[in-house]
């Protein structure tokens, strides 16, 4: 499942190979606020990873893995499938508009870090040495 940053989440629906929505702001309820928006017995089987880019575009891998399970794979078929459509916004991450947050910068710590694993790497050189 993945949450957008306008609070839709989206999520699969294995049993009906569906992939699904819930827009959080417009209703409480999940059992009935969410909404079905594709369902393929061909191409949406076994929804499972989602994911937003830079450009708006929603994600989603669609698998056979039941098949898998089974131990029915066909290899003359495509047994993945990765499926886009168009949503206008980019991941629970960013601000409804698009901005990202700005982030700390933990540059202070890097040379201490680096001088504890240059010790460490002499220290394992003069124990395999002896």
């Amino acid at each position: 499942m993945a949450m957008s940053a306008t609070g839709v989440l989206y999520f699969g629906l294995l049993a009906d190979d569906a992939i699904a929505m819930w827009d959080t702001k417009t209703t409480s309820s999940f059992t009935i606020g969410q909404r079905i928006i594709s369902r393929d017995h061909v191409l949406t089987q076994w929804p499972d990873s989602f994911a937003f880019d830079e450009d708006g575009n929603f994600w989603c891998v669609t698998n056979m893995l039941q098949n898998f399970l089974n131990n029915r794979v066909n290899i003359d078929v495509p047994n993945y499938r990765l499926i886009r459509t168009r949503v206008g916004v980019r991941n629970y991450q960013y601000y409804e508009n698009g901005t990202a947050p700005e982030l700390p910068d933990f540059t202070a710590g890097a040379d201490s870090v680096n001088f504890a694993l240059a010790t460490l790497l002499a220290a394992i050189l003069v124990f395999v040495a002896k």
